[in-house]
């Protein structure tokens, strides 16, 4: 029959136990060492400022939806006059053609 020591089992769980706790200061340690972070592609990045650039542009754009509905209803209507529109775009696109 094989006898067990009590006093060595104990000593043993106890060597186990300091270990397991070494081991989760270790990962604390680690861990606070390093902090989580997301690192973004530079496509990512490019796509983001593309993005963001075109919704300042959408903010300033001189289109309003009030007048572009004004101009679809006299469409359909037929009362839209061609000749004076077409005077007025041509004046604002040769503001911008040097």
């Amino acid at each position: 029959m094989i006898q067990m020591n009590p006093i060595q089992e104990a000593k043993d769980t106890q060597d186990i136990r300091s270990d397991k706790l070494r081991t989760a200061q270790d990962v604390a340690t680690k861990s606070e060492a390093q902090k989580d972070g997301v690192q973004f592609s530079n496509k990512a990045l490019e796509l983001a400022n593309l993005t963001q650039m075109l919704s300042e542009q959408n903010k300033n754009s001189e289109i309003r939806q009030e007048r572009v509905e004004a101009a679809r209803q006299q469409i359909l209507e037929g009362s839209y006059r061609l000749e004076q529109t077409v005077l007025a775009l041509a004046g604002r696109i040769s503001s911008y053609v040097e």
